[in-house]
């Protein structure tokens, strides 16, 4: 009995996917939130470079936009409708702002909630991309 319950303390639970998140190579940071029962989303809230850096461009000094969307970058669901499915693992979908297309997702979490493994892919989850996001714990 004793074993069971120390094993419950070390296992991932739903939630534990929200909170503030660092993408790959630290350029952003994700806030990810619960916003149903079982459904979890993520937004930009904090950019390296916010704004238009390019001096020659119409929009410099102004906030960057996806030039997918016409929206900001600054608030962009990144992470939408992710569920969670069990044993520290969700499923739901990942926008790429680079290429302006979404694609399914796997998730999965370290059981000390401080690493999360994203494998986004189109069709079979055999193919596609796995990025890591590191947890920070703010949005700067």
């Amino acid at each position: 009995m004793i074993f069971a319950s120390l094993n419950a303390f070390s296992q991932v639970s739903e939630d534990n996917i929200c909170g503030y998140w660092y993408t790959e190579n630290n350029e952003a940071i994700i806030e990810i939130i619960k916003t149903g029962s079982n459904n979890f989303n993520g937004r930009f809230c904090w950019l390296m470079e916010p704004d238009e850096p390019d001096s020659t461009n119409d929009n410099y000094g102004k906030p960057k936009i996806d030039h997918h969307t016409g929206l900001p970058y600054l608030r962009t669901m990144i992470l939408q409708d992710a569920f969670y499915i069990g044993s520290g693992k969700w499923k739901g979908k990942i926008y790429d702002p680079r290429h302006g297309r979404s694609y399914s997702c796997n998730i999965s979490i370290s059981e000390d909630s401080d690493i999360m493994i994203i494998k986004g892919y189109i069709g079979v989850s055999l193919i596609g991309k796995r990025v890591i996001w590191t947890r920070t714990s703010s949005c700067k």
